[in-house]
């Protein structure tokens, strides 16, 4: 599951490489839009759909991963 993640954080970031540590606080191309961006992406990768305070929550791979484990 978290390659599928990193997967998504590379396309919703625009960055070449995605740490396991990389966050919503270590990342400057990881703001508002790009939050919504990757809601929307890893919606569309894993077949489930978040509500708006699940989309807030989704701040590093470790809480995505925790969010998505719950809905699959």
């Amino acid at each position: 599951m978290k390659v599928r993640i990193k997967k998504v954080l590379k396309r919703a970031l625009k960055l070449d490489n995605i740490s396991d540590n990389i966050s919503r606080e270590t990342s400057t191309n990881w703001d508002s839009l790009a939050q919504l961006n990757i809601a929307i992406e890893l919606e569309d990768e894993f077949k489930i759909s978040f509500t708006p305070n699940e989309i807030s929550l989704l701040n590093s791979i470790i809480e995505i991963e925790k969010i998505i484990l719950r809905k699959t």
